[in-house]
């Protein structure tokens, strides 16, 4: 091995050659699947090596083309070229824009791209013009479909038994159309719909091997979803009011939920959370904290005694009402193994603050917790309670780290007093002896 490696090193240093081109042709094409595609063409012309690696790159992206390049390009006939030229290597990962100048021309890509075993194939219809789905959804080899800003029409007949993940963001959906084609994917793991629009006014998403699931934008006023083996949720429902989504399955493998609604129903959000207390990890933003945490003041059994038996790390954006400190507390109560919080302060409320905050704050030990995290203080009354209570009870806490909301225009009186709240921080009682405080602030 030395003596090879000596002899190369030798060869290096009397012809001048440079130790790029000596590299093995897979990790030559992985630093070209980094640049611009007509560059990976142009490293035609640096030496006989590089000559002809670009016929077998496997990666050929064309949005990292810039418009001053796609200025100087005529792309359709670029494109063509360069497929015709390939010398027949299954291809690896597609991207293709369309952008009306190509009518003629894509169901031709299409097909090269299936004949030549694609992997990953990502469409971007700019002009939203129609795409022929018959060849894309009836490959054996295609394992990521990503498809934005086109209206899905589906062939008669679909299979994709290769599948693992499909995205859609900005696509048109028409009646019954995602369920036929999550039927037709049997090893569908990651579902993500974007910005979609629904054509319908109910959604059925059942899918038994899926494991993660990310739903944003507006969806049908009654979706049911059945994934029984789900690990990451994330749902960004921005629809008012908000629709009602029920999940038909029990998510035993859930490890990581994010929740971000907009004016959530009383009776889903019990049985979202109902549904979601396996979890290890959630995050609840200030648009589904804040009607949670007034249903918990309905004193509704269910809601109150849902137990997150598996959560470690929670992170809640809140307003530090009154109604918002009980419900950090009950979480923290029905959550016996929880290691973090994060809490990120979202501003001042015109909701009751302070009044009872006594009443309301943790009077139980929380035997794990590690690390508490506040973002964004301002000095509330609320804050600052929490705080003490989190330092009194939290046995074997290890960090507390605060960071102050920055404000340029604020007084330095309230700068004064924020400081000084920093330094009171120190005096508080704790019952971890070895907590360190990290108090932040940035003006």
């Amino acid at each position: 091995m030395y003596d090879f490696m000596a002899k190369r090193q030798k060869q290096y240093e009397s012809d001048g050659s440079d130790r790029i081109s000596f590299l093995p042709k897979p990790i030559l094409h992985h630093i070209l699947s980094f640049i611009e595609t007509p560059q990976v063409v142009q490293t035609c012309i640096l030496s006989k090596t590089w000559k002809n690696i670009w016929r077998s790159v496997p990666t050929l992206d064309f949005f990292k083309i810039n418009e001053c390049t796609a200025e100087l390009l005529d792309l359709v006939k670029f494109t063509d070229s360069l497929l015709f030229l390939r010398d027949g290597v299954n291809l690896r990962k597609l991207c293709l824009p369309l952008r009306g100048n190509d009518v003629g021309k894509v169901n031709g890509w299409i097909i090269y791209a299936m004949r030549h075993n694609v992997e990953v194939f990502e469409i971007r219809n700019v002009v939203r013009q129609s795409i022929p789905f018959t060849h894309i959804l009836n490959s054996e080899s295609l394992r990521v479909f990503r498809l934005v800003s086109t209206v899905l029409d589906l062939p008669a007949s679909i299979s994709l038994p290769a599948l693992k993940v499909l995205k859609f963001l900005n696509v048109t959906v028409k009646d019954g159309q995602l369920e036929v084609l999550i039927s037709a994917i049997p090893s569908l793991e990651t579902l993500i719909l974007e910005g979609c629009t629904f054509q319908s006014s109910s959604l059925t998403i059942s899918a038994t091997q899926l494991k993660n699931l990310v739903m944003s934008g507006e969806f049908p006023d009654s979706t049911v979803i059945c994934t029984p083996n789900l690990v990451s949720l994330k749902l960004g429902i921005h629809k008012k009011p908000s629709p009602t989504i029920t999940f038909d399955c029990s998510l035993l493998s859930l490890s990581y939920a994010i929740l971000d609604y907009v004016q959530i129903r009383s009776q889903s959000l019990i049985q979202l959370m109902s549904t979601l207390k396996n979890a290890r990890s959630l995050t609840l933003s200030e648009y589904f904290f804040a009607p949670f945490a007034r249903e918990l003041q309905k004193d509704d059994p269910l809601l109150n005694s849902i137990p997150f038996y598996n959560l470690r790390w929670l992170k809640l954006e809140t307003y530090f009402d009154d109604d918002e400190l009980a419900s950090i507390s009950n979480i923290l109560k029905n959550s016996p193994e929880i290691e973090s919080i994060v809490l990120v302060n979202k501003g001042w409320s015109k909701r009751k603050r302070g009044t009872e905050a006594e009443k309301l704050l943790p009077k139980y030990k929380l035997s794990h917790l590690k690390l508490v995290e506040i973002q964004d203080i301002i000095g509330s009354v609320n804050e600052v309670k929490m705080i003490k209570s989190l330092l009194e009870n939290a046995m074997v806490l290890e960090k507390l780290i605060i960071t102050v909301r920055e404000d340029k225009d604020r007084s330095s009186k309230k700068k004064q007093k924020l400081m000084n709240l920093g330094k009171k921080l120190l005096t508080f009682p704790r019952t971890s002896a070895s907590v360190g405080i990290l108090y932040a602030q940035n003006w």
